[in-house]
């Protein structure tokens, strides 16, 4: 994975989203409810596809889910 991946959880648009480059190169919506957090879909912009933005995206949320005790 590169570098150079910025993740940030965008909390009141309910979704982690990935920078790269100087703009946003993808995202991941999720749901949120008590005790829980559900993945609910995954995107990456195609030319920066390869580069590990939607791997960057899944371990951020889980590695913070992990975090604050929510079931995936």
């Amino acid at each position: 994975m590169a570098d150079d991946i910025a993740v940030i959880d965008n909390a009141p648009e309910s979704r982690y989203e990935a920078h790269a480059e100087g703009r946003r190169a993808g995202l991941l919506d999720y749901r949120r409810r008590p005790g829980r957090i559900s993945l609910i879909h995954t995107e990456v912009e195609a030319e920066l596809g390869g580069r590990g933005i939607g791997t960057r995206l899944v371990v951020t949320a889980l590695d913070e889910a992990r975090e604050k005790r929510l079931s995936v």
